[in-house]
């Protein structure tokens, strides 16, 4: 006997909860997929942030220091407080640490921002400055540098 073919069509329960649980492990595992590229996403936003604050401040202090007379430690037994830059016309540059804000400041004013550590080292003309930063879920980076003036140069 011949079954009709109304009687043939469809799935049974069976195979609609099959294709259903294994369409929704699919769709959990594209989720999570999804949400740790974000994350990824932005934390590499986040450490491009603290790398260019960093890398201004750097910019910035290596320029005055290259047009320094003279550079001293604002306290010669702290490296993390700052340094006094004066130009030969006798303007003055004071680049300080402010842990509460954490930020990096020219004369008062901000430089960079999410700054968790500074380190100024002062040597015959040179000076080695160590900035790092964090932003966030960035980690930590360091950048750092080593500027020698060029006051009494010809060029």
């Amino acid at each position: 006997m011949r079954k009709g073919f109304w009687e043939e069509c469809g799935f049974t329960l069976v195979e609609a909860v099959v294709a259903l649980a294994i369409f929704s492990m699919i769709s959990v595992a594209l989720f999570y997929l999804m949400a740790g590229s974000y994350r990824s996403y932005w934390r590499e936003v986040q450490q491009q942030e603290v790398e260019a604050n960093l890398r201004q401040a750097l910019d910035r202090i290596s320029l005055r220091v290259r047009q320094a007379e003279k550079i001293e430690k604002i306290d010669p037994q702290n490296p993390s407080t700052g340094i006094i830059v004066t130009l030969p016309g006798g303007a003055s540059y004071t680049y300080a640490y402010d842990p509460a804000k954490k930020e990096l400041k020219e004369n008062g004013q901000p430089v960079a921002s999410h700054i968790t550590g500074v380190e100024f080292s002062v040597r015959e003309g040179t000076v080695s400055v160590y900035l790092e930063g964090e932003y966030l879920g960035s980690g930590r980076l360091a950048l750092s540098t080593q500027v020698r003036t060029r006051v009494g140069e010809q060029g």
